[in-house]
């Protein structure tokens, strides 16, 4: 695996070019990313280099840059023994059209995207909501082609750049391949670079939509590491506390208690602003989070170890319910959780004019400046990381465009597959399903839940977690293979 972080364009393109010459590529399946630099014949010349490897196949994506003023560049090698390139047409939900974006939109098809009308039949016929809101009504679909005769019980990891809509793949992976960590980034959006909402490459193919990916197979039954890492800056807001009612992408108690009045009174202990002009709200870029906590006694993992973040984009202080900015369901009853606040990055944080490139990340994250460092990556064993970059502004993408002339070194990292997009990742670890089975609780290490129903933790079994869509900027997850 390798990641060439550069702000000239032709410095990426000599690396790959060096890496044709210097890896034993043939017969290989290839997974590549890539940011756009400002020139389209750059990133055209960016992607023939990309997807032009004799006797392999390829697949990619475009991505958001993780620096400012560089391009971001990862490919990553696969022996075809041990690997499956996929192309999926799996539909999801449809995502909501407005201004401009309507004419980079195809028009679907009700057969193609949710039906919300379809979805209420469901409900009323005694479907679980949380079922329904996860696969977005879509439980019936089959894999990808290529996957269909794939052994399940080889499949280890499953990696797939996706459109905005990757609901049903993500949902038939799942189902299909419980052993499996499956880890999906919704690639940039690219209307204004190459006139597509999304853009994706398969073997010399460019499409809009869909998703494109690899799965990896072993014989072994290998412990596939997967760490999720939350951005930097965030603070707690108040104590761990549980789920106990929640439904869709709602939660509706919070230790028995009202959420959105936990959390106003989170915030005012510690100070935020609540009343003036530049008050918190509740919004799509909202600054408040929610933060799913690893439970150690259930299983494996670290005390207080953080398992998923939302952001909260609603809250209701009479009803007290809270929402969640989620494609998946909320945390089902008996998750520990805690609130977090943070500033909400911008693209335009790091100074463009800075000489390092490390010093100009995007992406608000210890992890990546650490991953990226001389000496921060474990150079025995390949990692892959996606990570949420924060949203474009018009100050930022309309820079001026750094030429060949600049003198500073790539950034060049072995052992590590690096990509970000503004629209997220979405992961499914292997064995980390969790049941609402009963499990006494104490008050040892986390919050008592009272009277919460039938004062349940969540328990352990092999199948996979349910796929959940991150968002939040500087949110990191790392798949070891």
């Amino acid at each position: 695996m390798h990641t060439i972080i550069s702000r000239s364009p032709s410095n990426v393109l000599k690396h790959i070019e060096r890496l044709k010459k210097t890896t034993n590529f043939h017969n290989s399946s290839i997974l590549f990313t890539v940011s756009p630099p400002s020139s389209s014949s750059d990133l055209s010349d960016l992607v023939d280099a990309l997807t032009t490897w004799p006797n392999a196949n390829t697949t990619g994506c475009l991505t958001s840059p993780t620096h400012s003023d560089a391009v971001t560049c990862s490919i990553a090698f696969f022996e075809n023994q041990r690997s499956v390139l996929f192309r999926s047409t799996i539909p999801g939900r449809e995502q909501t059209q407005v201004g401009r974006w309507h004419s980079f939109r195809k028009p679907q098809s009700r057969d193609t995207s949710l039906n919300v009308a379809s979805l209420l039949d469901k409900r009323e016929q005694g479907r679980n909501w949380d079922d329904i809101w996860n696969t977005g009504g879509h439980e019936d679909v089959e894999l990808p082609e290529e996957l269909q005769g794939v052994d399940p019980n080889r499949v280890q990891n499953i990696f797939y750049f996706s459109d905005r809509s990757p609901e049903g793949l993500s949902f038939a992976l799942n189902a299909s391949f419980p052993r499996a960590t499956t880890l999906g980034l919704l690639a940039s959006s690219t209307p204004f670079v190459t006139g597509r909402p999304v853009t994706l490459f398969h073997n010399k193919r460019i499409y809009d939509s869909g998703a494109v990916g690899i799965a990896l197979k072993s014989n072994r039954d290998s412990d596939s590491q997967c760490s999720f890492h939350l951005p930097s800056g965030l603070e707690p807001l108040g104590e761990v506390m549980i789920v106990t009612d929640s439904e869709g992408n709602l939660i509706n108690t919070l230790s028995n208690e009202n959420p959105t009045q936990l959390l106003l009174s989170a915030i005012r202990r510690a100070g935020i602003d609540t009343t003036t002009s530049n008050a918190m709200t509740f919004k799509d870029d909202s600054e408040f989070y929610l933060a799913t906590l690893q439970d150690p006694r259930l299983g494996t993992g670290q005390a207080n170890e953080f398992h998923q973040l939302h952001s909260i984009t609603a809250g209701d202080p009479s009803r007290g319910t809270i929402s969640l900015n989620t494609q998946s369901s909320s945390p089902r009853v008996g998750t520990p959780v805690q609130f977090f606040y943070g500033r909400t990055p911008s693209s335009t944080t790091a100074s463009s004019l800075s000489s390092s490139l490390l010093s100009a990340s995007l992406v608000p994250s210890t992890f990546l400046n650490t991953a990226l460092a001389p000496s921060g990556q474990n150079k025995t064993k390949n990692a892959l990381a996606f990570a949420v970059a924060p949203h474009p502004t018009y100050s930022n993408s309309s820079h001026e465009s750094v030429t060949d002339s600049y003198d500073a070194e790539p950034l060049w990292k072995q052992n590590i597959f690096l990509a970000a997009s503004e629209n997220g990742f979405v992961l499914s670890r292997r064995g980390e399903k969790w049941d609402d089975a009963p499990i006494n609780s104490t008050k040892k290490t986390l919050e008592d839940v009272g009277e919460a129903p039938e004062d349940c933790f969540r328990q352990k079994n092999s199948a996979s977690e349910v796929p959940w869509t991150c968002t939040v900027p500087g949110c990191v997850v790392e798949a070891r293979v």
